[in-house]
């Protein structure tokens, strides 16, 4: 016995269905879900512990990083361990009471919304950071990350608000499940919107974004080897080298909310069009959680300050004059022209 789940809407809904093949695909996602569920508490609980020492917790782009950590625990907490207790149980918290439909969908679906647009202000920081660095001066703090994040909160639940009253239990032969509404705007219009919300918008904000950081920072490089070879000097300073450092780890990272998000939208299309097998919509699914479990895996292979933080923590051996280095150039790169004290 197996679990299918229609996310076309991303308002999945279980079915249980008996298919060898399916079989194959559940099994896969009681091996992984486990796996991506303490890979991602304990990943996301690193990333924010790093994120808060000194100097990481004075920039903005250390800000956005935490509340990413919190948010994409929230959604391993809420989102997928109720699949992981679909798989091994069989059963779904969203249909034991109506409250739970509501609430539970409304939690998972906000903090997904959340997720993704966070992704999308640290993009927008850091090409504001490369393109115009005097602007980021104004522009890029932690005061102002901190009304931004609230900003996208406040959208999120708003605009996810609508479950409350246009989902809720209904009985489908015999059985309680938590359902929308069956009318036009809930079958035709609000998948599209859903979807354009969570993966469209942001995955090309974010591509494209990052097509015009990789120009400039060609361009910057091209121009400073040039400079150093007429000074004789080295091209690559202490700063250039973190900043560089910062900028490669945003792009791993949203490159793979990306790649993770594409299959789910393209999916979504093609069942307009043809059948869509529980297997892709598996796939799908676990490829969604595999984006919200491994940031710090992302962090520590593309973050070269990251990863010397993260030896600083816990091996306790970093000088108080290398520290004050570290945080000078560290927040030069998340904040161009300015230390924030």
């Amino acid at each position: 016995m197996a679990i299918s789940e229609n996310c076309s809407n991303f308002n999945c809904n279980v079915t249980f269905y008996p298919s060898s093949q399916d079989q194959i695909i559940i099994e896969i996602q009681r091996a992984l879900y486990v796996l991506l569920l303490v890979v991602g508490t304990a990943g996301n609980s690193l990333s924010f512990m790093v994120m808060c020492r000194p100097h990481m917790r004075h920039t903005w782009m250390g800000f956005f990083l935490r509340a990413l950590a919190v948010i994409d625990t929230v959604i391993l907490y809420s989102g997928l361990l109720r699949h992981l207790v679909m798989v091994y149980a069989q059963v779904d918290i969203r249909e034991y009471h109506d409250v739970l439909c509501k609430g539970h969908s409304f939690i998972v679906y906000s903090s997904m919304d959340i997720s993704a647009w966070t992704l999308v202000a640290l993009t927008v920081g850091r090409f504001i950071s490369i393109s115009t660095p005097f602007l980021a001066i104004k522009l890029c703090s932690v005061r102002r990350a901190r009304f931004v994040l609230a900003g996208i909160v406040f959208l999120a639940c708003l605009f996810n608000v609508h479950v409350f009253w246009l989902r809720g239990i209904q009985m489908n032969n015999g059985k309680s499940k938590c359902f929308d509404t069956k009318n036009v705007f809930n079958l035709s219009v609000w998948p599209w919107i859903s979807l354009t919300i969570y993966a469209g918008a942001p995955s090309i904000v974010m591509l494209l974004l990052n097509i015009l950081v990789i120009r400039r920072l060609k361009t910057s490089q091209n121009f400073r080897d040039t400079i150093a070879h007429n000074m004789g000097q080295s091209p690559m300073s202490g700063h250039h080298r973190d900043s560089q450092s910062a900028t490669v780890l945003l792009l791993v990272v949203t490159f793979v909310f990306i790649i993770c998000a594409t299959p789910g939208l393209v999916a979504f299309i093609a069942e307009k069009f043809t059948h869509i097998s529980n297997v892709v919509w598996g796939i799908t699914t676990i490829l969604n959680y595999v984006n919200h479990s491994i940031n710090f895996i992302l962090y520590c292979i593309s973050g070269r300050h990251f990863r010397k933080e993260l030896r600083e923590m816990f091996t306790w051996k970093s000088s108080t004059s290398d520290r004050y280095q570290t945080t000078r150039l560290y927040t030069l790169a998340c904040h161009p022209g300015q230390i924030q004290r």
